[in-house]
């Protein structure tokens, strides 16, 4: 599942950002590799909503990612931490 997971978001943000999908991996960092703004987060977190059938608010969105303290956000919105996300609110919402 991990990696099926982590295939279409590299899909996602492929097209959300027009990069190459190959240039992203786990390790990639949307705000530091890929030069992601707030906005392009905001696109990318309506992509995955759509793709994964689930609705999360945006402060959520990013918190669950990145943690509520503002200065870690850069360093902590890498590819594996959004998929850690993106498998936990699935598990979440299989159980509802």
């Amino acid at each position: 599942m991990n990696e099926q997971v982590f295939e279409k978001l590299r899909e996602i943000v492929s097209d959300a950002l027009r990069i190459p999908a190959g240039e992203i991996t786990l390790k990639t960092n949307l705000i530091v590799d890929l030069d992601a703004e707030s906005i392009d987060l905001v696109d990318i977190r309506f992509r995955i909503e759509e793709a994964f059938e689930f609705r999360v608010a945006q402060q959520e969105f990013v918190n669950s990612i990145a943690g509520s303290d503002p200065n870690e956000v850069m360093e902590k919105f890498a590819m594996d931490n959004i998929v850690h996300f993106v498998i936990s609110q699935l598990a979440a919402k299989e159980t509802k």
